[in-house]
């Protein structure tokens, strides 16, 4: 029993210790070409806001660069017909408190860009979509030599999406669960009423 207790207590001490972390997209060197086609021109952010109106509605933003901490550009891709979300400017506590809404919702962060400015700041710009259709995208973005961002998750993490994925079952686990404890209640029940009775028989016999 000490070594089960030690077992959980090294499992939670080790999702405790360790924060989720963003692994943001990559680039192949090898497909630089075709991505210098992809990109829209470097734009200042009001220029930058021209392109995202007029190709927004039906293309997708698949990855982002900055430079100059002022100067943006883009590639956007033809959407495959799949809603997505994408914010840019964000700091380390908005992209975390974004991924943890979108998870709930069955959201995956597909595309992540890191930057640095001039002050030494950070921000990030992210694009999630559904789960079930993010690989409409990440195909096309490994076409472009653009590995797919990912989040690493800790234990909490991973409890937290398993209780996600029960969600719609709590009130039959929980009903289960009570039958299962009636039924071994009643089992322990039988079994020493049988023993009690066991050992009575015995006690007779040895008088």
């Amino acid at each position: 029993m000490k070594v089960i207790y030690s077992f959980i207590a090294v499992l939670l001490l080790t999702g405790v210790s360790n924060a989720a972390y963003l692994v943001p997209s990559k680039l192949d060197a090898s497909h630089a070409d075709a991505r210098e086609k992809a990109f829209i021109p470097w734009s200042t952010p009001e220029e930058g806001a021209v392109y995202w109106k007029k190709l927004s509605s039906s293309n997708v933003p698949i990855y982002k660069e900055l430079k100059d901490g002022n100067l943006g550009r883009d590639i956007y891709i033809p959407n495959p017909g799949i809603g997505y979300w994408v914010l840019g400017g964000l700091s380390e506590k908005a992209l975390w408190k974004t991924q943890d809404e979108k998870l709930k919702i069955g959201d995956e962060l597909v595309s992540a860009s890191v930057y640095k400015d001039r002050n030494g700041d950070v921000t990030y710009w992210a694009l999630w979509a559904p789960q079930d259709k993010s690989h409409l995208l990440k195909d096309k973005m490994r076409e472009f030599g653009i590995t797919p961002a990912s989040v690493e998750f800790t234990f909490q993490d991973k409890l937290r999406m398993f209780s996600y994925d029960l969600a719609p079952y709590t009130a039959v686990g929980v009903f289960a669960t009570l039958i299962l404890t009636v039924l071994l209640l009643l089992t322990a029940l039988f079994i020493i009423r049988g023993a009690c009775r066991h050992s009575c028989t015995d006690n007779s016999s040895q008088n």
